[in-house]
């Protein structure tokens, strides 16, 4: 899993994933929310 994988995935994000193995966000999502306790490598404010 990569970093901004991670990064979506914690923030509530959808990941898709293509026939060719890339990966990529679906376009109007409404789940996105900040994490509670933050990310290891972003710092929220």
């Amino acid at each position: 899993e990569s970093d901004m994988e991670s990064f979506c995935n914690l923030c509530g994000l959808e990941t898709i994933t293509d026939e060719t193995g890339k990966k990529f966000l679906p376009t109007k999502q409404n789940s996105f929310n900040f994490p509670k306790g933050g990310h290891p490598m972003y710092n929220f404010e």
